[in-house]
């Protein structure tokens, strides 16, 4: 799943493997992790020490 950024649109989840959101033409989709949340920021550290803990 597939969301749009753009902030005025009406309905910004669209299907994997489309290059434009298919409610307003917008370029700028990022996928949702487990298809039901967006990632805003990463919370720091890397990959290797968020395994240690």
């Amino acid at each position: 799943m597939l969301y749009c950024s753009n902030p005025n649109c009406s309905n910004p989840f669209n299907p994997n493997g489309n290059k434009f959101c298919l409610s307003c033409g917008s370029q700028t989709l990022s996928p949702l992790f487990r298809n039901r949340y967006r990632v805003v920021q990463l919370l720091g550290g890397s990959y290797r020490l968020q395994l240690r803990r």
